[in-house]
């Protein structure tokens, strides 16, 4: 038997795993990676509301040594987690994020049913009780997770879900500075799930269903399992009236 690192990169949260957790994961991706016509469609970035995500760190500096200084990103537990998956066992985990009003809301979900695992990134087939080490890694500017080792393959008869939630993310979708109509059309006709295989990669549109009621959308990972990064974005120009 073998075991493999694999990582997985997302932002937000208190994290609810049903396995093992241990430090490892991915180079940290870059903010904002800009496609160009030749390389795949210019994506807007959903970004995190930041009224939902101040927080105040404490940084070197002054004669007390210490100054508060606000740093914009989401009140996170562990922006970044590592844990077992068995092939055979059932896993999930749970990020939440810390909204306005003091409560925790998600913000992702990942399962991996007990078939789920099927094949390592070189092909090689899971053999029944190997383990594959998964790393989840959050942006913290944009909503966006990686996951890794790229080229992991799940079973597309028995994929692997992850759900994610746009809940926290600014309402200004297009960021022109006001929230409106322009903005709930975005959000009915163009947002949806992006994919893409390493930083600076094209991304490619990922099959998922929308409820706009409870702002999240839910994608069955198969043949999609060997891409590491995903985001909740819309592509091209927003439309106008």
């Amino acid at each position: 038997m073998r075991s493999r690192a694999i990582t997985m990169a997302l932002g937000v949260g208190v994290v609810v795993l049903l396995a093992c957790a241990e430090s490892t994961g991915p180079p940290t991706p870059p903010q904002d990676p800009v496609e160009t016509p030749e390389t795949g469609p210019t994506l807007h970035m959903l970004r995190w509301d930041p009224l939902v995500s101040l927080e105040f760190a404490a940084i070197p500096g002054g004669d007390t040594g210490v100054l508060h200084s606000p740093v914009l990103v989401p009140p996170l537990d562990r922006p970044e987690v590592s844990f077992w998956a068995t092939v055979g066992t059932a896993t999930s985990m749970r990020i939440n994020y810390r909204a306005q009003d003091g409560t925790w809301l998600p913000y992702l979900d990942f399962v991996l049913n007990r078939n789920s695992l099927l094949a390592w990134p070189d092909g090689e087939s899971f053999a029944s009780g190997e383990r594959v080490l998964v790393t989840v890694r959050v942006d913290t500017v944009n909503l966006r997770v990686y996951i890794g080792p790229i080229g992991l393959m799940f079973n597309p008869q028995e994929p692997a879900q992850l759900t994610l939630w746009y809940t926290g993310a600014d309402r200004d979708l297009n960021g022109d500075g006001k929230i409106d109509s322009l903005d709930d059309t975005i959000e009915r006709e163009r947002l949806q799930v992006w994919t893409q295989v390493n930083a600076f990669d094209p991304w490619i549109e990922l099959d998922a269903a929308q409820s706009i009621e409870d702002k999240q959308f839910i994608a069955n990972l198969d043949d999609a399992a060997s891409y590491s990064g995903y985001a909740v974005s819309y592509s091209g120009y927003a439309v106008s009236y």
